[in-house]
């Protein structure tokens, strides 16, 4: 089953790091809960400490996400001061294609992975 997928990485000013990450899990807590749509949203947290915070979140479609725009959580969180907040220009929107068959096809091929946390990674 395809998905719509956003792939975001925005750096606030460090001392506004708190205050996003409060609105941007209160969106994204809203988003899984209340959404029939969005299928998940997580946040990550650079390791490194630097104040970057990278979306990743997975829609039905683009239907979804678009519904996604016009809730109040997500008109709280876009209200959020971030003052000298920049999306990198790299950020991208794609559609996924069946994640499980890829993955499952990484492993069949000898592709390891690691679950060591290399991060702050919230998933609702």
């Amino acid at each position: 089953m395809d998905a719509y997928v956003i792939i975001a990485e925005v750096t606030v000013p460090a001392e506004r790091l708190d205050e996003f990450l409060t609105h941007s899990l209160d969106d994204a807590r809203n988003s899984v809960a209340t959404e029939p749509g969005c299928r998940q949203f997580d946040l990550n947290v650079s390791a490194d400490g630097s104040p970057t915070v990278v979306f990743y979140e997975v829609y039905d479609d683009r239907a979804a996400f678009e519904a996604h725009l016009q809730t109040p959580h997500f008109f709280r969180w876009n209200a959020t001061p971030r003052k000298a907040s920049s999306l990198r220009p790299g950020s991208s929107t794609c559609t996924a294609i069946n994640l499980r068959s890829a993955a499952k096809r990484a492993f069949d091929c000898g592709v390891q992975t690691t679950n060591e946390p290399k991060g702050r990674n919230v998933t609702w």
